[in-house]
């Protein structure tokens, strides 16, 4: 039984879980599609919108929202501070969801508003985040070497955020960085994004 004063500033179940219940459904989801679409894969066509579609809803969907129904939980019970806004997360998960929805779908019939629009989405939806969770920290009364690493992993969202947001003007209008070296860093960042929590 876990004592009383250790969850008695968390969040109820209901937010944190909203987030992974979903993140679980995306990450089967994304099988089917990549059952679908693996013959893009085998074949080494890695640049098809269903590829970007299956990358984005892995990344984006599965990992990024387990990840934060995993800080709504951790955070308060973790730091024993209360989230800064728990309405704020139900209305980031909805923007998420939503969002992560017409990303999909924009991806698919390759449409260049609708990527502008729902990738637009997905970004507010990362920013409330980042929000809620540096105010959150913010009330953190002694910083140990956990809070240190949660705040790496929020600081690394925000690079990667950045990064993503460089490569689409890139890609869309042109730039002094090779496109393909651009690629790769929000890549790489994306999967070092929550590596500080479970250092």
């Amino acid at each position: 039984m876990i004592p009383a004063s250790l969850t008695s500033k968390a969040p109820g179940v209901k937010l944190p879980f909203s987030f992974i219940l979903t993140g679980i459904l995306v990450f089967v989801l994304a099988q089917v599609l990549l059952l679908i679409y693996g013959s893009d894969l085998l074949s080494g066509h890695f640049r098809t919108p269903a590829m970007w579609a299956v990358a984005h809803l892995l990344l984006i969907g599965w990992a990024s929202m387990v990840s934060m129904g995993a800080m709504y939980q951790l955070v308060p019970v973790a730091f024993q501070v209360r989230i800064r806004s728990e309405g704020l997360g139900y209305v980031q998960f909805m923007i998420m969801v939503i969002a992560l929805l017409g990303f999909t779908i924009a991806f698919f019939i390759f449409s260049p508003a609708g990527l502008v629009l729902f990738g637009s989405l997905l970004v507010a939806g990362f920013l409330i985040f980042l929000g809620n969770m540096l105010l959150s920290l913010r009330a953190v009364a002694s910083w140990n070497m956990m809070t240190v690493m949660v705040f790496a992993s929020l600081l690394s969202l925000a690079l990667t955020i950045i990064l993503g947001l460089i490569l689409v003007g890139q890609l869309t209008v042109g730039g002094f960085i090779a496109q393909y070296h651009l690629a790769l860093l929000p890549c790489l960042l994306s999967q070092a994004e929550w590596a500080p929590l479970f250092c």
